[in-house]
């Protein structure tokens, strides 16, 4: 599967969500391709991408702090049975 091709999660999530995911996906590749030219390109063109980039963060920035509060219900799954919750992170 390509980066910029749509995800089907729909056995996970509900369209609303997949569509969510999808759109978050296809800017990260976005902004990856985005930097790889910044770092290769001449000081004008430069500027711009770096502009570009920057109002990428911006936005994923903003999907991260909404990111919890959508997905609570799928957050909220439970450990498997017999199996203890670690205490502590890895």
């Amino acid at each position: 599967m390509r980066a910029t091709e749509p995800m089907n999660l729909s056995f996970l999530f509900n369209e609303r969500h997949d569509r969510y995911l999808t759109e978050i996906r296809q800017r990260a590749h976005e902004l990856g391709v985005i930097a790889t030219q910044e770092r290769e390109a001449p000081e004008g063109p430069r500027k711009a991408l770096t502009t570009k980039r920057l109002a990428l963060v911006d936005w994923m920035e903003a999907r991260r702090a909404e990111f919890k509060p959508r997905f609570q219900a799928q957050l909220a799954l439970t450990p498997r049975a017999g199996r203890k919750r670690r205490s502590t992170p890895r």
